[in-house]
């Protein structure tokens, strides 16, 4: 206990949970409230739109998980070799700017391309964009184990996005003030970040990496990121995009609601997911990776059964409680949302796990991707459908990720 006490993932890991906890209900809150104030039809675009968010920004998932995965191997001043990385992609930058011009264009043909409206579709853009440079800091911070900083500027950003919601609930403004607040989020959470690191690097002097792009865009390392991430994103995402195209709005808003019950359990469990990846990417915890992995694959489980009776016994005032009257169609729905919840939450830990290892089994999503589109494509003619297809795809891919964490024996360190 001495020992534990005295680790610095145990110190960190009880700040960086504890403010989890509180980011996701904050989160959570958030959808509760737009459910509630804009029904089905306007929650529908919201989640739709945080659907593309997160499908559009896998590129920048992959600067945070980098930055974390290298950064875990550096054995010297970890916020020079940051700084460094940080002149280097504002070169390149620099030398791409022009492409600027078509990517704001995009926004007159957005609309048709995605349903969202032309608010909406303005607001992914710039959302793209600053999370481009967001995830940078966020990766930087948490993989210097900058906890408290790292927490501090979450805050921020999801109290900022929290407050669209409560404007609107006390009569100021509408959707379009959800809109401007998500976007003030990530930007002050920029501002916050750059601020932190400068105060901590004061006088110290950052050479540019030399390093060539092609260098970095194939190395091993990153393919496997990239490959790792546009898999689980398309595997939580897919089906929100692929049921806000083709059905009515009002079933799409049903739809979104299903899956928030759902990936509850992801939102109990999202803290211990964040330093997750930081914890496996150490060379020092080597030992005990694989014994935490199977201690939050059990801890994932417990949670889901008794979210499962939950949903059976108090569906309807859970519902009711979360959501309203207008969601009450989502009850013949909810006993399977648990089941999901679990099978979705168990793939991306042990994905987290296989990408920290470099392991060609972080690859397992990705791959089954386009029998998963091809499944919903063929067979997504219901919401139930739908439902039982997540099931299936995700059992198998969590299946055959269990079976791989035997395989698994050592790090590949990352290039």
């Amino acid at each position: 206990m001495k020992r534990l006490a005295q680790n610095s993932f145990f110190q960190g890991g009880i700040l960086f949970f504890g403010a989890g906890v509180v980011a996701n209900f904050f989160n959570y809150f958030f959808n509760v409230l737009s459910a509630h104030l804009l029904g089905p039809s306007g929650y529908g675009e919201i989640v739709a739109l945080f659907s593309y968010v997160t499908i559009l920004s896998v590129p920048l998932s992959v600067i945070t998980t980098e930055l974390i995965k290298r950064l875990g191997t550096v054995s010297d001043d970890k916020l020079i070799r940051a700084a460094s990385w940080e002149s280097w992609i504002i070169y390149k930058l620099s030398r791409y700017k022009l492409l600027f011009v078509p990517y704001f264009l995009s926004i007159f043909i957005l609309p048709r391309l995605t349903n969202l409206s032309f608010f909406a579709s303005g607001t992914l853009l710039l959302l793209l964009l600053l999370s481009i440079v967001l995830s940078f800091y966020q990766g930087v911070l948490q993989a210097t184990q900058l906890f408290f900083l790292f927490t501090l500027v979450a805050f921020v950003g999801v109290g900022l996005k929290l407050l669209g919601p409560i404007l609107v609930l006390l009569n100021i403004g509408d959707i379009s003030i959800i809109y401007l607040l998500l976007i003030a989020g990530p930007l002050v959470s920029i501002l916050l970040s750059k601020y932190f690191l400068i105060k901590r690097t004061p006088g110290k002097k950052s050479p540019r990496s030399i390093k060539r792009l092609r260098d970095v865009l194939f190395s091993k390392s990153l393919i496997v990121t990239i490959g790792s991430l546009v898999g689980i994103t398309l595997l939580s995402n897919l089906d929100i995009i692929y049921v806000r195209k083709f059905f009515p709005a009002s079933v799409s808003g049903i739809y979104g609601a299903w899956s928030l019950l759902a990936k509850i359990v992801l939102y109990v469990i999202g803290p211990i997911q964040a330093i997750s990846l930081i914890f496996f990417s150490a060379a020092n915890e080597k030992k005990r990776h694989k014994h935490v992995l199977i201690m939050i694959l059990s801890l994932l489980f417990f949670i889901a059964i008794m979210i499962h009776f939950l949903y059976i016994f108090f569906g309807r005032q859970i519902v009711l409680l979360i959501f309203n009257n207008s969601f009450l169609q989502v009850l013949p729905l909810i006993h399977t949302s648990a089941l999901f919840g679990f099978l979705y939450s168990g793939i991306t830990i042990t994905n987290t796990y296989f990408l920290a290892k470099n392991s060609h089994f972080a690859l397992i999503s990705v791959l089954f991707s386009p029998v998963y589109g091809l499944c919903l494509y063929l067979f997504g003619h219901t919401l139930e459908n739908i439902i039982w297809i997540n099931i299936n795809i995700a059992l198998i891919i969590l299946t055959i990720s269990i079976v791989g964490l035997f395989r698994v024996e050592k790090v590949t360190p990352a290039a």
